[in-house]
């Protein structure tokens, strides 16, 4: 979390970096109020221990997918600096 503080710090000017600080931190908040309680629910309907299956199921294809999109930027930076 350091880390990406510190990239957000010299990435995004002074003037915009409270706004775009609150505009993660609205997102961010959103996204949880609309988590926590669909993870309830599933709770509810198939258990705990089903539910955390799905939650090690969801992290490990959004993690891939991560890598996926973020290997593709290397390589599109790495072809940009090359030329």
């Amino acid at each position: 979390d350091q880390a990406v503080t510190q990239l957000q710090q010299q990435q995004i000017a002074d003037d915009k970096r409270a706004p775009v600080y609150s505009t993660m931190s609205f997102f961010t908040i959103t996204i949880i109020a609309i988590a926590l309680p669909l993870w309830g629910m599933v709770v509810d309907h198939v258990g705990i221990n089903i539910s955390l299956i799905y939650l090690g199921l969801l992290t490990s294809i959004i993690t891939f997918l991560g890598f996926i999109f973020y290997r593709k930027s290397l390589r599109k930076i790495n072809k940009d600096i090359s030329i």
